[in-house]
């Protein structure tokens, strides 16, 4: 080879060699010139659950301590009650009747619930359910068909007789054996309501006393 031919490849070589310097400094200066964004951590909070209430029995009591109100079942009752007091008509003989309405209702005594906790079931024992009140609004008493008696009749029979007799009309003739059984099954059904979600995956068993 003539030496213009190799002069010529070396100058070729040292070329290419100062165009990769070249290229790699420009790289470098490229990277440094440009700003690279700033990388932020954030935290993503972690949901921690919230820890399971020890299912006891003063637990599933403090559920039920507001069941009174809630368990009960109610009717109105409208009566109508006569009498006849006396033998000789129109001399002793006396008598009315009237008609009236009255509010009845029955429920289930909160303090008398039994319950047992069991690693499997929460059982609840309902009392028997019974009436609570009975009332007969005045208001609401109308006489008719009053029988004249010469010598022992008062104006109007007094209103507190009227009522007590009422009251024990009620208790007679309304029927309380239906309202019981619903304030029964109102009480089963408000007690599951109550402690099915809030027992885990306890069972819920209502049972009735006697």
């Amino acid at each position: 080879m003539t030496s213009e031919f190799m002069y010529s490849v070396k100058l070729f070589c040292v070329g290419v060699a100062i165009g990769v310097v070249l290229s790699v400094l420009g790289f470098v200066g490229y990277e440094k010139f440009i700003e690279k964004p700033e990388i932020v951590e954030v935290e993503v909070p972690v949901e921690v659950e919230a820890p399971k209430p020890e299912i006891t029995i003063e637990y599933v009591d403090k559920k039920l301590e507001n069941l009174g109100e809630l368990a009960t079942a109610e009717m109105t009752y409208n009566g109508l009650y006569s009498i006849v007091e006396g033998n000789i008509p129109f001399i002793t003989q006396k008598g009315f009747s009237m008609t009236y309405e009255a509010q009845v209702k029955a429920g289930i005594d909160v303090s008398a619930i039994e319950v047992e906790v069991t690693d499997k079931e929460v059982v609840v024992t309902l009392p028997a359910a019974e009436i609570q009140t009975s009332y007969v609004n005045p208001e609401s008493i109308q006489f008719y068909d009053e029988k004249m008696a010469l010598f022992n009749w008062t104006e109007k029979t007094d209103v507190t007789e009227a009522i007590t007799s009422a009251e024990a009309d009620v208790k007679e003739k309304a029927d309380l054996d239906g309202l019981l059984e619903r304030a029964s099954k109102q009480a089963e059904y408000i007690v599951k309501g109550l402690l099915e979600d809030a027992v885990g995956d306890l069972k819920v068993v209502v049972e009735q006393g006697e």
